[in-house]
């Protein structure tokens, strides 16, 4: 009887034992899967947030940029304009405005096609980022119309000497898918002076220039 006792009790710690061991087991499985998923969760949320930090990076490039050139927009110039005025920089003959167009683009993209027009803006955006200090600030502000910002100028001849060398730069032809294409620009120039007390003032007296 005794030996008999001992023996289911033996029997059922072993079971209690075997159950428990099984109880773990699911817990530590359970445990496991919930961890994968976990793991799988973090990462889906991590791509959706690089995603999303792509997405904002794209916008925000896109207000800042021209989606052709890759130069700063009007947006991007006003804005730097702006915060020279605003930290009341040494403008007198230290900063310069230069506004630039293209004489008869219209009649480029007329007579060659938009595809042309479009590639000869690239091309000659490449030749002025040449030519401009890499702290200068060029910008297209619309169709054939650009502004670069010349820093630290000790006087006015110096930011003439700039233009007239993108003058004679530019003139030299293009080859544009198969085209050999002659461009004239104009340029005005603008000193940052007192009177400024906005952005749109500087581009103003540079593009009557």
């Amino acid at each position: 009887k005794i030996i008999d006792d001992m023996k289911l009790s033996m029997a059922a710690a072993e079971e209690a034992q075997e159950g428990k061991a099984v109880a773990e087991m699911t817990k530590a499985r359970d445990a496991k899967i919930h961890a994968e998923q976990l793991q799988i969760s973090l990462v889906e949320q991590e791509n959706i947030s690089f995603k999303l930090q792509v997405a904002n990076e794209a916008l925000e490039h896109s207000v800042f940029y021209d989606a052709l050139t890759d130069l700063p927009n009007r947006a991007h110039l006003i804005e730097r304009l702006s915060l020279l005025i605003k930290l009341g920089v040494n403008k007198q003959n230290s900063y310069y405005i230069l506004f630039l167009d293209l004489r008869r683009f219209k009649d480029i993209n007329n007579r060659l096609g938009h595809d042309v027009g479009d590639q000869l803006l690239v091309f000659l955006t490449k030749r002025l980022q040449r030519i401009v200090k890499d702290e200068d600030t060029i910008a297209r502000i619309g169709g054939d119309e650009f502004a670069i910002i010349l820093n630290n100028l000790k006087s006015p001849t110096e930011a003439e000497k700039y233009a007239r060398t993108i003058c004679r730069k530019l003139a030299n032809p293009f080859s544009v898918q198969g085209h050999k294409v002659f461009v004239r620009v104009n340029i005005g120039i603008s000193p940052f002076d007192s009177d400024h007390k906005k952005p749109e003032d500087i581009l103003r007296d540079a593009d009557i220039a």
